[in-house]
């Protein structure tokens, strides 16, 4: 695992990533990291066709600074059952098994 520098997506403020269990996943420190991939209306990403995902990092400064225009939602009930369910059980150590075994 390893630190990483990343740029922010509106205003390229460097922020700091740190590389977590999951491959190829990074936190980042003082900020949001966005990754999409099946963007069905999109022309230039779609992770169906071409496998290539998306990521985005956003400051928390620039978060702040357009709140305005950020849509915030609660996750459903079913997700954070969900969530719990996959935490909570030996999923994460099967996925590990599975990425070492590509």
């Amino acid at each position: 695992m390893g630190y990483q520098n990343f740029k922010c997506f509106k205003c390229e403020r460097d922020i700091e990533g740190d590389e977590v269990e999951y491959p190829d996943s990074y936190v980042v420190k003082d900020g949001v990291m966005f990754e999409g991939g099946h963007a069905y209306g999109s022309t230039l990403y779609d992770s169906l066709c071409d496998n290539k995902f998306v990521t985005l990092i956003v400051c928390d400064e620039c978060l702040k600074k357009h709140k305005k225009l950020i849509q915030e939602r609660m996750m459903s009930k079913m997700a954070i059952a969900q969530r719990e369910l996959i935490w909570n059980s030996d999923y994460i150590e099967i996925i590990h098994k599975k990425m070492k075994e590509i």
